[in-house]
């Protein structure tokens, strides 16, 4: 069976064939996952209806038939969450394979053989393309892959810059930042940026860096050298007694769950103020790129609660050295994170 090369027009063209999203999910399960991908869904879908769909158990069982795994059902449909505040997840999903795959080199080599660039690589199976960057294996398993390099104008250039508050997300989210770098255009570009100069920090500069903020949210945003230092020093708390955190963390309504590495998963509570901070923060304490599977809000209580049931499942992660979060770690088997999903999407 050949498999379809997706292009933005291809699957305009698909979407155009239908009058609502589950028409077009329905029939063309492909081309709507490639929509999904490339996060152009709404674009190519303008044109449809909007509809609300009343989910009975039955229609619910028939969605979730279209898949094959938890994960690209809780991913492109709706469907998904309806059936987990049900109750009826575990009956509708007995078909499907939810297994965390413990991916091999020659694994990665079939999987990596599916797709044509490595952004659709990345985007459509994020385990095999992280195992294989672990793995040192990433350059060979896309050998056959399509390689475009993009020419970036000037112009092109400050108006991506445009798209990030400091230089270090500027950094670490675009390509854009090591061509501006090469060009002698940075500072230019970046000139209306929020710029932190390295720093050899010591405790008292901390604690006087600390000083310049008013939140802990707001110390993390605008130097998180500083901040990450500081938190690596062990002083973090310290020095930031005197700020207002507690309006943004310590209200604690979101529960989130991410997938580390095989079958290793975070659990923690954040607040919806922060959105995924905090799963980045911790991630990069433990050295994972995470795969964000759930993250809820609902409500302080309820997010103690549902925290600590995720907590009794499954078999902490033992790590050589203690970080903020290292204890809400957990081995999960395939019925342990199916049932720590449940408890999130329950509320």
């Amino acid at each position: 069976m050949t498999r379809t090369k997706w292009t933005n027009e291809s699957i305009k063209e698909a979407a155009l064939k239908f009058n609502t999203k589950a028409d077009f999910r329905a029939n063309n399960l492909p081309a709507y996952k490639a929509a999904h991908r490339r996060r152009i869904l709404d674009d190519v879908c303008s044109h449809m209806q909007s509809t609300r769909i009343v989910w009975t158990d039955e229609m619910l069982a028939k969605e979730a038939q279209k898949y094959s795994s938890r994960m690209d059902f809780y991913t492109f449909s709706k469907a998904y969450q309806i059936a987990a505040k049900r109750g009826i997840l575990d009956e509708i999903c007995i078909h499907m394979d939810s297994r965390i795959t413990r991916w091999t080199e020659d694994m990665i080599l079939e999987e990596a053989s599916k797709f044509d660039t490595r952004s659709e690589f990345k985007s459509a199976s994020p385990q095999a393309y992280s195992r294989a960057q672990a793995l040192n294996l990433l350059d060979t398993a896309c050998a056959h892959m399509d390689y475009k390099v993009r020419y970036w104008t000037d112009e092109e250039l400050a108006a991506e810059a445009k798209k990030y508050a400091t230089r270090h997300d500027f950094q670490k989210n675009s390509s854009a930042y090591g061509i501006a770098y090469k060009r002698g255009i940075l500072d230019q570009v970046c000139v209306r940026m929020t710029y932190t100069e390295r720093v050899n920090w010591t405790p008292e500069l901390l604690a006087s860096e600390a000083l310049k903020h008013s939140t802990r949210g707001d110390f993390y945003r605008k130097n998180n050298n500083a901040y990450s230092y500081a938190r690596r020093l062990g002083i973090l708390d310290e020095i930031t007694k005197h700020l207002g955190y507690q309006d943004n963390y310590n209200t604690r309504d979101v529960v989130y769950l991410w997938h580390a590495e095989n079958d290793i998963f975070k659990v923690g509570i954040t607040s919806e103020s922060l959105g995924d901070q905090r799963i980045y923060d911790v991630a990069n304490d433990a050295g994972y790129t995470p795969e964000i599977i759930a993250l809820e809000s609902v409500g302080t209580v309820r997010a103690k609660q549902i925290e600590a049931e995720v907590l009794k499942l499954g078999e902490r992660v033992l790590f050589k050295s203690k970080f903020p979060g290292s204890s809400e770690f957990r081995h999960l088997s395939s019925l342990e994170l199916n049932k720590a999903i449940g408890l999130i999407l329950s509320g």
